[in-house]
Formats: C-alpha cells, sequence, structure tokens
C-alpha cells in the first residue's frame, strides 16, 4: 500500500470537509483520492489532498465499519470535522 498526502494550507475555517472518491477498484488494484477543505463564510479553501493505492482485493467503502474495510478504506476514511 502507499498513501501520499500533501498539505497545502493552514486548515482555518469553521468547519473541514472531507471528500473521497474511488478512482479505481479492481481486482488487483485499488486507487483512491481524499481531498480536505477548509469551509469559512460559505468559501472553500484546499488544505490537503491524498493519493493512496494497494493492491489486492477490491474496496467497498460502503460496507460496515473501518475494521471491516480494505486498507485503503481505512486511510480515507474522515468524517466532516466542526471546529471548535
Amino acid at each position: 500500500m502507499a498513501c501520499k498526502v500533501n498539505f497545502l494550507a493552514p486548515a482555518r475555517g469553521t468547519r473541514l470537509v472531507a471528500r473521497g472518491r474511488v478512482l479505481r477498484s479492481g481486482r488487483t488494484i485499488s486507487v483512491c483520492s481524499k481531498d480536505v477543505v477548509a469551509v469559512n463564510d460559505g468559501h472553500e479553501m484546499p488544505v490537503a489532498t491524498m493519493l493512496a493505492t494497494t493492491s489486492g482485493r477490491a474496496v467497498d467503502l460502503g460496507a460496515g465499519t473501518a475494521g471491516g474495510l480494505g486498507p485503503i478504506a481505512r486511510c480515507l476514511r474522515m468524517p466532516d470535522v466542526t471546529t471548535a
């Protein structure tokens, strides 16, 4: 498994939103990406991006908990976060 994270800017805002997507979920390789934005007054500022690749079984992001998912799904699992 390879997981590359790039931090683009400080996470300043009233809310952090993470959006993940499966780019390819195949029999031998799965590739996923995730983008994190800071939201402030309705404006989104990119703060981080990630690309993860794994070999093995296909990833099903909709099944069960993180423990029941493949390693790439665990790397991507990050709910919306509200800052205090």
